[in-house]
């Protein structure tokens, strides 16, 4: 248990330092704030509006993120020569995967969380509410980016950098 923990907590530092995790969740941020001014345009229903712009924008930023971490994360580690190092340690391979997933499926539920966050806050600014229904569908949403990880992390062990982040961005 110890290898996975290291493995992931290693991808964790690894993804919350990477440039497009936090480019990402400022633009992810800063679209479920622009919910209030898409909003305003609608006539209505701006309540409607403005969660389905803010359940968007996380599904949309958090599977960006899960793309990008996970077929990047082995392919970088294969670049720079590190993985040799971590494998060379008596460690077996589905044991470095497994903890590969669980830290990239820890970034992206740190995503997922931080968006949601801001997410309510706006709900709540505005005067609306934030019920047991939204948690549930942001919860199916991060099951779906942990299932979208698992694949990105598959097609980056079988084709390069650039075919992977296609491939598991087709799915």
């Amino acid at each position: 248990m110890r290898p996975i923990k290291a493995v992931a907590m290693a991808t964790i530092k690894e993804g919350i330092r990477d440039k497009v995790f936090l480019n990402l969740l400022v633009f992810g941020s800063l679209l479920v704030l622009a919910s209030i001014l898409i909003g305003e345009l609608s006539i209505g229903q701006r309540e409607k509006f403005m969660k389905d712009i803010g359940l968007a924008s996380i599904s949309l930023i958090g599977a960006l993120t899960a793309i990008l971490l996970s077929t990047g994360s082995i392919r970088r580690e294969l670049e720079r020569r590190t993985i040799y190092s971590m494998l060379y340690r008596p460690i077996r391979r589905w044991k470095y995967l497994l903890g590969k997933y669980l830290g990239v499926c820890a970034v992206v539920g740190l995503d997922v969380l931080l968006m949601s966050a801001v997410f309510a806050g706006v709900l709540l600014l505005r005067g609306y509410s934030f019920h047991l229904g939204l948690l549930k569908a942001i919860l199916l949403t991060y099951i779906g980016l942990a299932l979208i990880a698992s694949v990105g992390i598959l097609f980056s062990l079988l084709a390069s950098s650039t075919l992977s982040v296609l491939f598991t961005g087709a799915i």
